[in-house]
């Protein structure tokens, strides 16, 4: 008996021999939502039908276009943000975000970007992203928009070597980051050399910065330069804290 990921039972893609569309299963959201916390959540929250701006944004965006894996990858980052935006519902947000121009081209680029990566972690994030961008819509102390580029720029692997050195806050000691390296290279498949090589992306990036000189313990300031087998030293950068606090993620 076929259904789609959300439980819904629809015969007449039984007739046809072949699974529902994205389109479909937001067309019949009512008894979707019925099954699914998130979805119905979402559209609580945010205060719209599941026909409005979705239906829409997906309607012009040419749905039934993409493949089966990009519209599994839709599923999978509509549900990430439904959770992100579940936890609005007692804020005083904009709860027309997604009509305004700027919600409009966000929610386009983080569903745009969606689609493009396998990555559940990426789309976690571009979830946060969105809800950092309602939080901060009058404000505007953040730029949501580079923080999505950013992420998006980065591969999983990179993107948990970054956070957890934010995490961990390791002192700017040669030995506690030689067995930091040991333990995240097993943790994420990468090797010394592939570490320094993420790590310089990461650098690039603007969340790292490369320590080379650094306060000695005797007094003075040592130069630093790693050996064949080490990483180097690093630290997060000020962009990398305000980044973790607009996620949501301060450590």
């Amino acid at each position: 008996m076929p259904c789609d990921r959300w439980g819904s039972y629809d015969a007449s893609m039984e007739e046809e021999g072949r699974t529902p569309s994205f389109r479909e299963s937001i067309e019949t959201s009512r008894e979707i939502l019925s099954d699914s916390p998130t979805l119905k959540a979402l559209a609580q929250v945010l205060g719209f039908s599941l026909a409005g701006p979705f239906g829409t944004v997906f309607s012009t965006w040419g749905i039934g276009q993409i493949d089966q894996i990009g519209k599994q990858r839709l599923r999978e980052q509509f549900t990430a943000l439904a959770e992100q935006l579940q936890t609005l519902e007692d804020r005083a947000v904009r709860r027309d975000y997604f009509e305004t121009r700027e919600g409009h081209d966000m929610l386009i680029k983080v569903l745009d970007e969606a689609r493009r990566t396998r990555s559940r972690l990426k789309k976690k994030l571009y979830a946060q992203i969105l809800k950092g961008a309602i939080l901060d819509y009058d404000k505007k102390e953040y730029s949501s928009e580079e923080y999505l580029y950013l992420i998006s720029d980065l591969t999983e692997q990179e993107i948990k070597v970054a956070l957890a050195i934010y995490e961990e806050h390791l002192p700017l000691n040669a030995e506690v980051w030689k067995t930091w390296a040991e333990k995240v290279g097993s943790q994420v498949g990468m090797d010394v050399a592939d570490l320094r090589f993420a790590l310089g992306r990461i650098v690039s990036s603007g969340l790292l910065d490369r320590v080379v000189w650094f306060d000695a313990p005797s007094g003075g300031v040592d130069l630093y330069e790693p050996k064949e087998d080490e990483v180097g030293l690093y630290r997060g950068t000020p962009g990398f804290r305000k980044l973790m606090r607009f996620m949501g993620r301060e450590g």
